[in-house]
């Protein structure tokens, strides 16, 4: 078994990826914070509601519980610098965190 890194509890990543959203390229944003969101709602509504109705609330309390952390890492990442190397604008960053809040 591979030693637990210090950003997993339980098997289960901590929304890391948040803070590291401007390093990731432009369409891996996207996603993740159209996962985010979805993740939030997948079980309330729709043809799939059924199939995610576990999930939903899952992550949701995930969410709740870290409520403060989550929402100061989105606010925060509102300051971003740009980044060349993974072609992050501050725009979209911006847009993807407001999103996700």
């Amino acid at each position: 078994e591979y030693p637990r890194r210090p950003h997993q509890h339980l098997g289960v990543p901590r929304l890391i990826v948040i803070e590291h959203l401007p390093l990731l390229p432009f369409e891996a944003r996207k996603s993740v914070s159209a996962i985010f969101n979805y993740l939030l709602v997948c079980g309330l509504d729709g043809v799939d509601a059924r199939q995610f109705a576990r999930v939903s609330p899952t992550f949701a309390s995930y969410v709740a519980e870290r409520a403060e952390n989550i929402v100061d890492r989105l606010v925060k990442a509102h300051v971003c610098k740009p980044s060349e190397a993974a072609g992050c604008s501050c725009v979209d960053i911006t847009l993807l965190c407001g999103s996700m809040l």
